[in-house]
């Protein structure tokens, strides 16, 4: 099957931000996307944004490019990598299923958590360490 990267992003203390989804919505606009993305970043409950992309991704520099244009804005991104259960839709992201969105959504509550990483990868595989290394 195929595997895709989704990568979830969450506003911190969003509550702070004044128009948060406006403030996404256009900064988001601005970013030089790989040409594997096949679903673009979409807003949910105002402060959460999610894309996804087919196959591997060389996300380190799609995350800088997103931190940079949001730059006063604390973000923490969760990426999951892994097969996705159903037909890929670009209407809502938000509403699909499968390993690669539970990974995202994992790694995001482990932010929460722990509280030292900004980002954190995870997959099935046994690369997330190194790559959670580098990330660091």
């Amino acid at each position: 099957m195929t595997k895709y990267t989704v990568i979830t992003g969450d506003v911190i203390q969003s509550r702070k931000y004044n128009k948060i989804s406006e403030i996404l919505k256009n900064n988001l606009k601005e970013i030089n996307y790989p040409d594997n993305m096949v679903i673009p970043f979409k807003i949910s409950r105002g402060d959460e944004i999610q894309a996804v992309f087919k196959g591997n991704l060389t996300f380190p520099n799609l995350i800088r490019q997103i931190r940079y244009k949001l730059n006063n804005i604390d973000i923490r991104f969760g990426i999951g990598f892994g097969e996705i259960n159903e037909e890929i839709s670009e209407i809502n992201s938000w509403s699909m299923n499968g390993p690669a969105f539970h990974n995202a959504r994992e790694s995001l509550k482990e932010i929460e958590v722990d509280n030292k990483f900004k980002t954190i990868f995870k997959s099935d595989y046994k690369i997330d360490e190194a790559i959670n290394t580098l990330l660091f």
